[in-house]
């Protein structure tokens, strides 16, 4: 069984605190059904490049186990990434119905008047 040491490198950031490993894909190698799931067995940890601190993650992938997306073909496929669960989102600012109809009244007004002042 083919085993691989995955350390990757995230630049720009400094720690990984609080994240999971997450993959998209089959959670069974070889399966048809995707979904989300998280990796276990993953360390986080910081390394430092050109005097900037560097986030990593390290982690195993065998062929054929949980983690990689096909089957016992030899190949490792590892579509993932560190996920950081948001405990403070900000829900997008939007406009409430009436405000949409004037705004759309609004559009349809310079519309209009650009078409009539062409002409």
């Amino acid at each position: 069984m083919k085993a691989l040491k995955y350390t990757v490198y995230y630049h720009g950031h400094s720690s990984l605190v609080g994240a999971k490993y997450r993959k998209y894909g089959p959670a069974q190698p070889g399966g048809t059904l995707s979904q989300w799931y998280s990796l276990t067995d993953v360390t986080f940890g910081s390394v430092s490049i050109a005097g900037e601190a560097v986030a990593t993650a390290s982690f195993t992938l065998h062929d054929n186990q949980p983690g990689d997306s096909t089957g016992d073909d030899g190949v490792i496929v590892d579509p993932g990434g560190p996920a950081i669960s948001a405990t403070n989102i900000m829900p997008v600012p939007g406009l409430n119905r009436s405000a949409l109809m004037l705004l759309a009244l609004l559009l349809l007004s310079v519309g209009y008047l650009y078409r009539v002042s062409a002409n």
